[in-house]
């Protein structure tokens, strides 16, 4: 089911940080050089966004006044809610992953979408320091891309300035696993919605762009379809959810014998 256990990612990565002056849909397409090309559709409504997988079978909805994600699969009829509770751990001091990020604005304007868009070359330079052994070699990434000049806040479509960290856990209760993140920054950062980036041979470009009124069902999960609950390490539960959970677990069990 779409990833579910990993619904709270949309809440870290997603850029939607207050409520929209206009209802949007966004079709993003992105090309990953000779590995293919997927594609989603986002839709966008004061705090709310969904984010569709092509065909609308799965779908998550991201409520930032109340702090949850809701992840839905409409052919199983099934959804889970999560309100993230975990707290963040402590960064572990042996890593520091540091990022410079270097903005040129390019001067150029064009029309796109009935707005005005700008372009911004982003360079972005990383690497691994150790506390025990050498940095790792840098890895350098450039990125030519067109903004809508419109304001509001939008989701994360962009790759630019995104510090994706991806840590396993030991097993160990309290052992950190998340190294430190040193970021700095020069330039005018981008601003606006990315409508078009290219970075090597990966192309993001919005297809389609609406500012229609949406229909407020689009963030709501049907009445009929049922609630599983499957919570995130360290995550806590109401009361309502644990019933639900341990009767889960009960059928689970039956289910086996």
């Amino acid at each position: 089911m779409l990833g579910l256990r990993d619904c709270t990612l949309a809440l870290l990565i997603s850029g939607l940080a207050a409520p929209l002056q206009a209802d949007l849909k966004i079709r993003v397409q992105e090309s990953f050089g000779r590995g293919g090309t997927t594609s989603l559709v986002y839709y966008c409504k004061e705090h709310f966004c969904r984010t569709e997988s092509p065909g609308g079978r799965e779908y998550m909805i991201v409520d930032w006044v109340n702090s949850r994600s809701i992840s839905v699969d409409a052919a199983l009829r099934q959804y889970l809610v999560h309100t993230p509770t975990r707290k963040p751990e402590a960064a572990d001091s042996a890593e520091t992953v540091v990022v410079e990020i270097e903005t040129r604005d390019r001067g150029e304007q064009r029309q796109m979408f009935g707005h005005a868009a700008r372009r911004f070359i982003t360079t972005e330079r990383r690497h691994i320091e150790y506390r025990d052994r050498p940095p790792s070699d840098i890895t350098e990434i450039v990125t030519d891309g067109w903004y809508l000049d419109i304001p509001g806040q939008f989701p994360t479509l962009s790759r630019v300035g995104s510090v994706f960290v991806l840590a396993a856990s030991s097993g160990r209760p309290g052992q950190p696993a998340i190294p430190k993140v040193k970021v700095s920054r020069s330039g005018p950062a981008p601003k606006g919605l990315a409508v078009w980036e290219q970075s090597g041979d990966n192309l993001l470009e919005v297809t389609e762009f609406s500012e229609a009124a949406l229909d407020p069902r689009l963030f709501k999960v049907p009445a009929d379809f049922h609630r599983l609950v499957h919570p995130l390490p360290g995550e806590s539960l109401s009361w309502i959810d644990q019933l639900i959970y341990y009767w889960q677990e009960i059928e689970d069990w039956f289910g086996h014998l």
